[in-house]
């Protein structure tokens, strides 16, 4: 990467910041997946109208569509941890969404629980 006009400090800077996007995208994208609870099998976002991404809806182990503020009970504190997680990825655009998660429909991304034995209950 470095050329006669780049630094190496500049060139490692550059490879530093890169690196950290991946290893956090990657890292949320892992704690999405562990809170996702008992009986649900994925996770809708979207690129809402501030626009930035939120978690838009889940889909029940029988594909069944529920508003995203219900996941996880009454009390929110799931809805508002997942919408965070996903506001804190700074994603603003469908394209850079699209390079991270799967497209579900024309609008919308998923995330699909996987099996594990430390998801919330």
């Amino acid at each position: 990467m470095t050329t006669q006009y780049q630094s190496p400090a500049y060139c490692e800077a550059v490879t530093a910041i890169v690196n950290a996007e991946v290893e956090f995208w990657e890292a949320s994208i892992r704690e999405v997946t562990r809170l996702i609870p008992a009986g649900v099998c994925a996770l809708l976002f979207r690129i809402n109208d501030t626009p930035r991404l939120t978690f838009d809806a889940y889909l029940d182990e029988d594909g069944v569509e529920h508003e995203a503020e219900e996941v996880g009970g009454d009390d929110g504190g799931l809805f508002d941890t997942l919408d965070e997680i996903a506001m804190q990825l700074g994603v603003h655009e469908h394209d850079d969404a699209a390079t991270w998660l799967l497209s579900y429909g024309r609008e919308r991304f998923t995330i699909e629980r996987e099996q594990s034995t430390d998801a919330p209950q």
